[in-house]
């Protein structure tokens, strides 16, 4: 915590009536001794601590006790990934603990992954807990419950993943939890520094576009973007300015023709974005990855995101079909060699797209057009 500033304000979440019970106790003989060695658990609803601009500290989030004793045999039938990693959970926890006081993480990376995943075994009785799959670089503590997730960084020559984000969470000696971006990223505006970088990005928003969706669609400060559905959910989207770095800023790009819905773009500062569209009516969250287009009839919309250099976004093309309960994917393609842009529909089983291949010896993109049709309760390319 930095100097001059007021301490942390905790957050206390009490979910439901037991959640100030005792928190689960762990009992092993210390080999040592004889005598019993008691290890309380993280409560199920950890305390979350607001530090305001200020990432989550390790100190915030004491373990207690930390086990000296004999690893206990790991319990390989505890979990359904035990055998199949039980080279990599033994090792882990012979070495013994080295996150909140008596777990131990073991982690492996399989091919194809961007990051590492991992299982945490309680070392004092041998059970296996969930982690996490594809996590990415994580950092924790023997005498702390929490784990920070950040971006690993990129092997030579490669791109950095533009979807890669900052998360912490806290360790309740069952699962994880995460800690809310609103606990920890900051509410006071930007320093003048970065100021302009961030004024910039929000003028693509147009001057008058959330005024004009309101009161659907709100900004309650100056960091927040907010849509609220007919159900009444309401989506937060929160952006990330920390000090003199902004890590992605929230656009709203409006209510597209034919669509009950709203489109969110995450605008990342280094690289790439990622598009949300919210249900008008449920408040139902989807990831897209352009601006949708909806057919005549409104039955389907298209998504066609084209990159096929620099990597950043998804080379593309999804058709989704609308149902009551919120959109569904009913097709899709990601070819390597070429991409789709600029999507129009013929009417509601046929689309007309721009193809788009690169020219290496000039590195212009050069377009034909061609249809996609459905036949046969599938869609095919085929030319226009």
């Amino acid at each position: 915590m930095e100097t001059g500033r007021a301490g942390p304000i905790v957050l206390v979440l009490l979910l439901a009536a037991g959640a100030c019970r005792d928190a689960t106790v762990t009992r092993r003989p210390d080999p040592a001794s004889g005598e019993d060695v008691v290890f309380r658990a993280p409560p199920a609803e950890p305390v979350l601590v607001r530090t305001e601009g200020l990432r989550p500290r390790f100190e915030d989030y004491p373990a207690g006790e930390t086990f000296r004793g004999k690893p206990a045999r790991v319990d390989l039938a505890s979990h359904p990934e035990g055998r199949r990693r039980a080279e990599l959970l033994r090792l882990a926890a012979a070495r013994g603990p080295d996150f909140a006081g008596h777990y131990a993480i073991a982690q492996w990376r399989e091919e194809g992954r961007s990051g590492p995943s991992f299982l945490i075994v309680d070392v004092a009785t041998g059970r296996i807990h969930d982690g996490m799959e594809d996590a990415t670089a994580l950092t924790y503590r023997l005498d702390s419950s929490l784990i920070h997730f950040a971006a690993p960084e990129p092997a030579p020559g490669a791109v950095r993943c533009a979807g890669c984000i900052e998360s912490f969470a806290v360790w309740t000696g069952g699962r994880l939890v995460q800690i809310p971006a609103e606990l920890w990223v900051g509410s006071a505006p930007p320093a003048a520094s970065v100021r302009p970088i961030v004024e910039q990005t929000r003028a693509e928003e147009g001057p008058a576009v959330v005024s004009s969706f309101a009161p659907r669609v709100l900004r309650p400060a100056w960091n927040r973007l907010v849509v609220t559905a007919e159900s009444g959910t309401r989506r937060v989207f929160v952006d990330e300015v920390l000090g003199e770095e902004v890590r992605w800023i929230h656009l709203f790009r409006g209510s597209p023709p034919g669509i009950d819905g709203y489109v969110v773009e995450r605008r990342y500062y280094l690289e790439g974005r990622q598009m949300y569209l919210v249900d008008g009516r449920t408040g139902g969250l989807l990831e897209i990855d352009e601006l949708p287009v909806s057919s005549p009839a409104g039955s389907r919309f298209i998504t066609a995101s084209l990159d096929l250099v620099a990597g950043h976004l998804p080379n593309r093309i999804r058709i989704y079909r609308v149902q009551p309960g919120g959109p569904v994917l009913e097709w899709e393609i990601e070819p390597r060699d070429w991409g789709g842009q600029h999507p129009q529909w013929v009417d509601e089983r046929t689309v007309r797209i721009e193809r788009g291949t690169v020219d290496w010896s000039t590195h212009r993109l050069v377009t034909t057009p061609v249809l996609l049709r459905l036949q046969g309760g599938t869609w095919i390319v085929e030319p226009s």
